[in-house]
């Protein structure tokens, strides 16, 4: 497919597609604020900036959308019911989804910050609605889509406000557990809400899918977040970032790998599969240590939590065993950070002839 460069389009909060809408302004806005403190110097120019990172860090993020909802094809008879659905989403804190300027889905959980009232909303003469919100970003960053949980549903047939979003729970990243009550007035998709037959996942998008949804300021395609489908579909080791297997040699895995986040990424886990003692896992200038002996599976996420598994039956059921944390030592006294570009890994004390390393880290924009 052919790309061609514009500005950072918003699609979809939580489960209110911005279907049938038009930009009001000439585009949203988005206004960042770096934190930082400076002090000016007395007897020279410039100032002194008190700053221990190469990159700077966000303190705000402010979206501002203004946008116009095209009610033509709502029923008369239940045009509170819609407008609740509009209410009801805004509300609700989750992901508010974009494409970038390069062509790259991306998401951020937002919170609302304010929006017109319901009376002070405008029904202009072409059949639109017209609203204004304003979102906060606390992390002040947007993650790239991952392509195996991250899913499109068709809805063409359906309104968007008889999706029975409640059944996905956006926010959420697991499979819809709890079947959305009968809606009254909507029997327009009486199917069940859980069937995810129809959904494409973001690294399956080829063609006129891809086209619409990418292309078209109208598509009738809905974003979905789930893990589990993704589990099911792709199997557990997909979700669990890249991964690279190989023969060991003197019990060391070395390894490079490229990553695509602008912003410098601290949120990492690492899966070990092999036999291990005293593993101890370096990326790039930061190396972590686990005391013990494992054959099987570890997982060592940068919050401190480590889980073991001694087969795949026992990671495809769940049945995570807890190692305690106080088995943890970062010999640099700081988490992995993995940065744009090259990165290096590196493994020390495998038992076994034949390792897999797999690395999930966050792809942040913003």
């Amino acid at each position: 497919m052919t790309w061609r460069s514009r500005p950072r389009r918003f699609v979809q909060y939580n489960d209110l597609v911005f279907d049938g809408t038009e930009s009001i302004n000439s585009a949203p806005s988005e206004s960042i604020s770096t934190k930082y403190s400076s002090t000016e110097y007395l007897l020279k120019h410039g100032s002194y900036v008190a700053t221990q990172s190469q990159q700077v860090l966000f303190k705000d993020d402010k979206i501002t959308i203004d946008l116009a909802i095209s009610t033509i094809d709502w029923d008369k008879d239940i045009v509170q019911a819609h407008v609740d659905f509009i209410k009801e989403q805004l509300v609700t804190r989750g992901k508010l989804w974009a494409i970038d300027t390069g062509g790259i889905l991306i998401w951020a959980d937002v919170i609302l910050d304010s929006y017109t009232p319901t009376y002070e909303w405008s029904m202009r003469d072409d059949g639109y609605i017209v609203f204004s919100v304003e979102f906060t970003n606390p992390s002040c960053t947007w993650k790239k889509a991952d392509g195996h949980t991250t899913w499109f549903m068709p809805y063409e047939l359906c309104s968007y406000t008889a999706m029975l979003a409640n059944c996905f729970k956006n926010a959420d990243c697991d499979s819809c557990t709890n079947p959305a009550e009968n809606l009254q007035g909507f029997s327009s998709c009486d199917a069940l809400c859980c069937d995810l037959d129809d959904a494409v996942s973001l690294c399956e998008m080829r063609g006129d899918i891809e086209k619409d949804f990418f292309e078209k300021c109208n598509s009738k395609w809905r974003i979905v977040h789930n893990c589990q489908l993704g589990r099911d579909t792709f199997g557990e080791e997909k979700l669990w970032g890249q991964g690279f297997c190989d023969v060991c040699t003197n019990g060391v895995f070395v390894q490079r790998f490229y990553a695509d986040t602008a912003i410098e990424s601290k949120d990492v886990t690492v899966t070990l599969q092999g036999r291990f003692k005293d593993p101890e896992i370096f990326i790039n200038d930061d190396s972590v240590i686990l005391e013990g002996e494992y054959d099987g599976f570890i997982q060592i996420s940068s919050d401190g939590t480590v889980t073991y598994f001694t087969d795949m039956e026992m990671v495809e059921c769940q049945e995570r065993n807890r190692v305690s944390n106080s088995k943890l030592e970062l010999c640099t006294k700081k988490w992995w950070r993995v940065h744009r570009g090259d990165n290096e890994l590196f493994v020390r004390g495998v038992q076994s002839k034949n390792v897999c390393v797999f690395v999930n880290y966050e792809r942040l924009t913003y």
